[in-house]
């Protein structure tokens, strides 16, 4: 037998046998890197599912990016604030009848609304009387200024504490907000930020990929919260920038997913993939 040809078939069909399995794991890395959004979305889901957390109630968001938003404060005259504010029924505090609302407006930008008086005696009524009477002081913000249902709590005295942030094209940012706190249907306290959004035409934030955000998200979720179902997602923005001693000078908004869970509990996942010119 001649064993170097032997030798030399056998290294032959090492080699063959080598770039086989080159190709196949290359291919497979391709197909990997290519696969379809939907099927990771799947695959995910899979994993989710495997580990007790239910995704099936979330709306994923259909934009794929984001313009930059310019933020600054917004110069409000407290005197028309106020006005407002009287028009609906908030009765200036006085001395001689014991009772009404003090109104302030503080060098961070917010303008407050605040019950003097002795609100024990005020009887406590559910969430939708509250959410009616809160709603009523949202409605009456200039058409360009929107503020969107955020949360609520339900305090010891029965009032609850109305959240709602501030939006842009849909889109939440948490920096400016309105909190209303209402008992029966009596407001009790009013705290009222509002920001001066400017859309920067010239260049856009990228979103990562959905699938790619339930992956972070999955990271860091705690096993010892599962099983936990999760209900809402929003793209919120808040800011990224610093205050002087005056309060807000300028800045940017960043991007993140925000999931809620059934709990209340939230995840905030960083959505930017890049910034880019258009």
């Amino acid at each position: 037998m001649n064993w170097d040809r032997v030798k030399t078939a056998f290294i032959i069909l090492l080699v063959v046998c080598n770039a086989v399995l080159f190709y196949v794991y290359i291919d497979s890395d391709r197909k990997e890197d290519n696969m379809d959004e939907k099927d990771l979305e799947i695959k995910v889901e899979k994993i989710f599912e495997k580990n007790d957390i239910n995704i099936e109630e979330i709306s994923k968001p259909d934009k794929t990016e984001l313009p930059i938003i310019k933020v600054s404060e917004k110069n409000i005259s407290f005197n028309d604030e106020k006005e407002k504010f009287i028009d609906l029924g908030l009765k200036p505090y006085s001395e001689k009848e014991g009772s009404g609302y003090i109104f302030t407006y503080t060098f961070e930008g917010v303008f407050e609304v605040e019950y003097y008086g002795d609100s024990s005696s005020i009887k406590s009524g559910d969430y939708q009387t509250a959410i009616k009477v809160a709603d009523k002081f949202i409605e009456f913000k200039a058409a360009n200024i929107k503020f969107e249902y955020n949360k609520y709590e339900k305090n010891e005295d029965g009032s609850y504490k109305i959240y709602y942030e501030q939006s842009y094209d849909g889109i939440r940012i948490v920096d400016g907000y309105i909190i209303i706190v209402v008992k029966g249907d009596k407001v009790l306290s009013l705290n009222e930020r509002v920001l001066n959004l400017i859309e920067d035409s010239e260049r856009s934030q990228k979103l990562i990929p959905y699938s790619l955000a339930l992956y972070e998200l999955y990271a860091v979720i705690e096993p010892s919260d599962c099983p936990m179902k999760f209900l809402e997602l929003d793209l919120v923005q808040e800011l990224k920038t610093a205050y002087d001693d005056e309060g807000l000078v300028s800045g940017e908004t960043f991007a993140y997913y925000r999931f809620t869970n059934e709990k209340g509990k939230r995840y905030l996942i960083k959505a930017i993939e890049s910034s880019k010119n258009k």
